[in-house]
């Protein structure tokens, strides 16, 4: 039966998508109070008196955060966070094409993590090769950090046409796929 398996999208109260949640979770959060629909499917569920549509997005009622969702350390994830750019000469990077370099030379006790590494083309990271950015006369285009990734980026799987607009109503996902 494919109504056992729909999911909703929940935003919060400033309509920013935070997680999907099986229908049966998000319909409680509504029949409680605690959320409100605002785009149903065309399906119904029924109960002995009473039939209800199921909610296909709902906003909660009570403001949350986006949910911070652990990053573990990449070299594909520092590569994305720097936006295939060199760190160092602004060139265009592909996945194949790009280095890790350390800011601080693992030779002198520099590790592998968000604060240290920045994406590189190979001529920088040659060139800076066992120094330091300073020492290499070298000037970071961006000073490396952690990086933010949505709760929802990869995680949502097919997105159902009432979250995206596509049956002429909000899209709620904008920004997020």
């Amino acid at each position: 039966m494919e109504i056992l398996n729909k999911s909703t999208l929940v935003l919060n109260s400033a309509y920013q998508p935070i997680e999907k949640v099986h229908w049966i979770k998000a319909f409680i959060k509504v029949f409680q109070g605690r959320a409100r629909a605002v785009e149903y499917y065309s399906d119904v569920v029924r109960s002995p008196n009473d039939e209800y549509f199921i909610p296909a997005v709902i906003v909660c009622t009570e403001f949350s955060r986006l949910p911070r969702r652990k990053t573990t350390y990449s070299r594909g994830h520092v590569i994305e966070r720097d936006n295939y750019l060199c760190q160092y000469c602004h060139r265009k990077l592909t996945k194949n094409s790009a280095t890790i370099d350390h800011v601080l030379p693992r030779s002198r006790g520099g590790k592998s993590s968000f604060l240290n590494c920045v994406a590189s083309c190979e001529p920088c990271n040659a060139f800076k090769a066992d120094r330091t950015p300073e020492e290499a006369k070298m000037k970071l285009v961006r000073k490396p950090r952690k990086p933010f990734i949505h709760p929802l980026k990869g995680k949502i799987g097919e997105p159902e046409p009432e979250w995206t607009g596509e049956r002429g109503s909000t899209n709620y996902l904008a920004g997020v796929i």
